[in-house]
């Protein structure tokens, strides 16, 4: 085969090949370099970090997640929230007491309840929510105003009609 011209040679050898010059041959040693970069590129899409040691890839993910919390920070920003900084004293602060969260709590059973007294009140008063029947073969109006909207509708379209006809 015979050793290329310089060119040849030096992408030969980054696409994994080596020379021999005693035998005056290429053989395949390695993948090529754009390949690996290729999968290195992925990875970062995902945020994998890529290293070949433990210090290097100690080092990458530090410089990963700053970079990721910067940009999330300008994002924020651009959409106009309010956005801590990395020095502020305010990222630690503790969680709110229990407390806070069973008033919370209280206030989301209260409407609850106000709801159901009211549900329990119609009820006594005999109102069952427009689904008694008006006249002796009537349809039963299932969701109170939901007949009524048909014949609106209805009264409507014919309106319509006639405007169009005259």
């Amino acid at each position: 085969m015979g050793k290329f011209n310089d060119r040849t040679h030096d992408l030969m050898m980054q696409g994994g090949f080596r020379y021999d010059s005693k035998k005056d041959k290429y053989f395949q040693h390695s993948e090529p370099t754009w390949d690996k970069q290729k999968r290195i590129e992925k990875g970062k899409k995902q945020l994998a970090v890529p290293a070949s040691s433990v210090k290097e890839f100690l080092e990458g993910e530090v410089k990963m997640v700053d970079a990721l919390l910067a940009r999330v920070r300008e994002k924020a920003k651009a959409e106009g929230k309010k956005v801590k900084e990395e020095g502020d004293p305010s990222e630690d602060e503790a969680p709110p007491p229990k407390k806070a969260k069973k008033a919370e709590a209280d206030e989301e059973e209260a409407p609850k309840k106000e709801k159901k007294e009211k549900k329990e009140k119609k009820e006594q008063d005999g109102d069952d929510g427009g689904k008694t029947d008006k006249k002796e073969g009537d349809a039963v109006d299932d969701e109170g105003g939901k007949m009524e909207k048909k014949e609106k509708k209805e009264k409507k379209e014919k309106k319509e009609k006639k405007d169009k006809h005259e």
